[in-house]
């Protein structure tokens, strides 16, 4: 939805999230492009907010924003060449931010949001990329 306005991103966002809560689960927005648009559905319809991990970002103070065709302001050491789709570098930042949230909202410990840090992949799966091996599949 790059390039697509700002309200028919939000009106879109607002809608899935009133069919998730009418399936009586728990609404979670990820903040993809921190320029406060997710934040702000969240806001509006009440659904938990999980923001974009910052080292995500190529300049954490000047953000990042939504332009057509790419997104401006993110580091491309996390994303694919398109700009757009992060890539397997970002998912244990992905996967901690998202973490740290269910842990303050759940009260329920999650192992590697305590540490502040995910486990990363280990020697083997790292070499071949598939993530197979029992610890790893479950990251």
């Amino acid at each position: 939805m790059i390039g697509t306005n700002r309200d028919v991103i939000a009106d879109r966002l607002i809608a899935l999230v009133r069919v998730i809560e009418e399936l009586d689960a728990m609404p979670i927005v990820m903040e993809i492009i921190p320029d406060g648009l997710e934040q702000e559905v969240c806001r509006q319809t009440g659904a938990l907010f999980v923001p974009l991990a910052l080292e995500l970002l190529a300049n954490k103070a000047a953000g990042a924003q939504r332009s057509k065709p790419v997104v401006h302001g993110l580091s491309h050491t996390y994303f694919q060449a398109d700009g757009i789709h992060p890539n397997k570098l970002a998912q244990a930042a992905i996967a901690r931010s998202l973490c740290n949230v269910l842990d303050s909202q759940t009260r329920r410990p999650i192992p590697w949001s305590l540490t502040g840090s995910v486990p990363g992949p280990c020697s083997g799966c790292r070499e071949d990329g598939l993530f197979t091996c029992e610890v790893c599949s479950i990251m």
